[in-house]
C-alpha cells in the first residue's frame, strides 16, 4: 500500500473528489493536499529541514498543471532543481484536464514524470497509479 499521496490541485472540489476516490479505493494511508506549486514546495522544504526524508517523502504526487501562484510545470522544475536527492523517491503523475499536446509530449520526455492522466481521478486512473508500484 502507498503510504502518502500528495495532491497538488487548486480547485477545492477536485481536491475533495480526489480524496474520496483515493479513500474509496483504499490505495494509500494518507493524503496530503497543496493548493498550488508553492505550497507543495513548502511541504518538501519542511521534510528536508526536519531531516525526515525517507519517512515523509510522498510516494505519489498528483500534479495539476494550471494553477495560480505556481503552476505544475514550475513546481516540477523547482522540485528537480532544489530536491534532486528526493525527487527520485516519488512517482509524479500529471493529473490534468489540459488537452495541449505539448503537455503530453513533455510529460513523456521528463525523467521523473511517471505518467500523464486525465481528470477526473477515477478507478481507471487509480489502477494506473497502483500498477506503477508493480
Amino acid at each position: 500500500m502507498i503510504k502518502t499521496i500528495l495532491s497538488v490541485e487548486d480547485d477545492s472540489m477536485t481536491q475533495l473528489l480526489n480524496r474520496i476516490t483515493l479513500e474509496d479505493a483504499g490505495v494509500c494511508e494518507q493524503i496530503v493536499e497543496a493548493y498550488n506549486g508553492q505550497e507543495a514546495l513548502g511541504i518538501f522544504e519542511e521534510i528536508v529541514s526536519n531531516k525526515k526524508i525517507k519517512k515523509e517523502v510522498p510516494e505519489v504526487i498528483l500534479l495539476d498543471l494550471n494553477m495560480p501562484v505556481m503552476g505544475g510545470w514550475e513546481f516540477y522544475e523547482n522540485l528537480k532543481e532544489k530536491y534532486k536527492e528526493i525527487i527520485c523517491m516519488t512517482k509524479i503523475f500529471i493529473l490534468t484536464s489540459s488537452l495541449n499536446p505539448e503537455d503530453k509530449l513533455r510529460a513523456e520526455k521528463e525523467e521523473y514524470i511517471t505518467d500523464l492522466i486525465f481528470k477526473p481521478l477515477d478507478d481507471k486512473n487509480v489502477s494506473i497509479i497502483k500498477n506503477a508500484f508493480g
